[in-house]
């Protein structure tokens, strides 16, 4: 505004930013982050769903496939099927099999916003398992051929018209799904697959380095997505008692106070 009018913008000096403080400290702002979808979780949505119904096995092979890519859901599928956009939204030619599953193509992101660079995700088939992102795709793409300009996404409705799996059908579905399996669904959203994935890929003993360039952070933001169980977390202190123990000659039977 001061800009706009060529007025000079006030000096902010310290009384000024320490107001600013105060107020930042009298409304803390703490982050909501959306709960994360586990394996767990997975199976046992995996258990209640109908795959008889084309929406069912559009929502599972989405569901799998955001999970293993850690996908931002503005990647997976478009807010409305009007607005599907074939430079942003994953469509089902950016899918392609591979002798050892899948690898999708991305190709607009937070980070690729100007279709500078592609990213090329590969994904390994999990055999004979129900989380298996390959199995999940074929069982889609095969009863539902698309053509590659289409959505990844798409299914019938009860009158036989192609839909596009959109983000409200996605997140009204999976909170629906998730009190058929008796969890709570406040929490939980279309980022929910993309801190689960993360968090699970850490704690199986994935490096933050992969984890990082897997989902496409820029920067160490992806350490907010990790939900890390307190087992992994005691490993911390459990590693330095170790140490302590062994730089000082006291051995596990020797442990308590003299």
């Amino acid at each position: 505004m001061h800009i706009r009018l060529d007025v000079p913008f006030p000096s902010l000096d310290y009384s000024f930013n320490l107001l600013l403080r105060g107020i930042k400290r009298l409304n803390p702002h703490e982050e909501r982050r959306a709960l994360p979808i586990t394996p767990d979780l997975l199976l046992k949505i995996f258990m209640v769903l109908d795959l008889n119904s084309s929406l069912h096995r559009a929502l599972w092979a989405c569901f799998l496939l955001s999970f293993y890519l850690f996908a931002r859901k503005s990647n997976m599928v478009p807010p409305s099927s009007v607005l599907f956009d074939l430079t942003k939204h994953l469509a089902r030619g950016d899918i392609f099999r591979s002798s050892t599953g899948l690898v999708i193509l991305i190709k607009w992101s937070k980070t690729i916003q100007c279709g500078e660079r592609h990213l090329l995700v590969p994904l390994l088939q999990v055999a004979s398992n129900p989380l298996c992102p390959r199995r999940a795709f074929d069982f889609m793409a095969d009863r539902f051929p698309a053509p590659r300009c289409s959505p990844a996404f798409v299914y019938t409705d009860v009158q036989g018209f192609t839909v596009t799996l959109t983000h409200g059908v996605l997140v009204s579905s999976l909170k629906d799904l998730l009190r058929r399996v008796g969890v709570d669904p406040l929490g939980y959203t279309g980022h929910s697959f993309r801190r689960g994935g993360a968090s699970f890929a850490f704690q199986a003993g994935v490096s933050g380095e992969l984890i990082q360039l897997h989902g496409d952070w820029k920067s160490d933001a992806y350490l907010k997505y990790l939900s890390v169980p307190m087992q992994h977390r005691l490993q911390v202190t459990h590693r330095m008692r170790t140490l302590i123990l062994s730089a000082s000659g006291v051995g596990p039977a020797d442990q308590s106070l003299r």
